[in-house]
């Protein structure tokens, strides 16, 4: 840095994007983060993060070395951040990031939902190992698909009369659609929110599961049930438990040596 104040910068966009990017690496189950796959931009000092594909937690349920920590937080990503550590700015803006994220989740798992939802996505990467028999998934997931046809339109005609119904009650109260971005629009027809169907088999990919399974998993990050399903944390509790098992030794410790632990 050529003077201080440059380098004191570079020291908060560093921690600061760390932050960021570990919260978000963990409500998307991002894992294989090690030090190759870690990037900082020589300029600025921001962290930038490539080889995205071990996402929905497909690290952490693998046969040999699963992933057991939600983001990296070694030594060779602490040390950096310098006199404030974890504690510091580090600790505020996962807070602040996790709270945004909370606000607008809505909006999240609308998104999440199109994945579901398009018949372009295969899931069949995050299937079991023991299902091996290829014909018989084969089957499985044409008679599914021939299935949710009608059951996908069935609940998009639901959605439609909701929609209409919701569009309605907005005219009347002479609000503007959109105009807020964490607006729960969703829960004004029948008090009900659009990622609430995930709980439902009409309208969801009957023959994919697994894909139901990690849209629920994202959805009780997102909420803080994702400790205890009966037990909603609040954000500064569940950013300190997720702290605590990212630096926790003895999860560290059962990790693949080619993710760098000890680094």
């Amino acid at each position: 840095s050529p003077n201080a104040e440059t380098w004191l910068e570079h020291r908060t966009n560093y921690t600061r994007s760390l932050a960021v990017m570990s919260i978000a690496g963990y409500i998307l189950g991002l894992g294989d983060r090690h030090p190759n796959n870690i990037m900082m931009h020589n300029e600025s000092g921001k962290i930038v993060h490539i080889d995205l594909g071990d996402c929905f937690e497909l690290a952490a349920h693998r046969e040999q070395f699963p992933e057991t920590v939600p983001f990296r937080l070694t030594r060779m990503v602490i040390m950096p951040m310098e006199v404030s550590t974890i504690e510091g700015i580090f600790k505020f803006t996962a807070n602040h990031t996790m709270r945004v994220l909370r606000a607008n989740r809505d909006s999240l798992m609308a998104v999440l939902e199109a994945f579901v939802f398009d018949p372009l996505v295969s899931w069949s990467y995050t299937q079991d190992s023991d299902n091996t028999d290829t014909t018989a998934v084969t089957t499985t997931a044409t008679a599914a698909m021939a299935k949710n046809n009608g059951n996908n339109q069935a609940q998009l005609s639901r959605w439609s009369a909701a929609g209409r119904a919701v569009s309605v009650q907005y005219e009347t109260a002479g609000v503007v659609l959109g105009s807020r971005p964490d607006e729960p629009l969703g829960n004004f027809a029948a008090g009900r929110r659009v990622h609430d169907y995930i709980a439902e088999d009409d309208g969801w990919q009957a023959g994919n599961p697994k894909a139901r399974a990690i849209v629920k998993r994202i959805l009780d990050k997102l909420v803080g049930t994702d400790f205890d399903p009966n037990v909603q944390l609040d954000v500064p509790d569940q950013i300190e438990r997720l702290i605590q098992q990212a630096t926790s030794a003895e999860n560290l410790a059962g990790m693949w040596k080619g993710w760098a632990p000890f680094w």
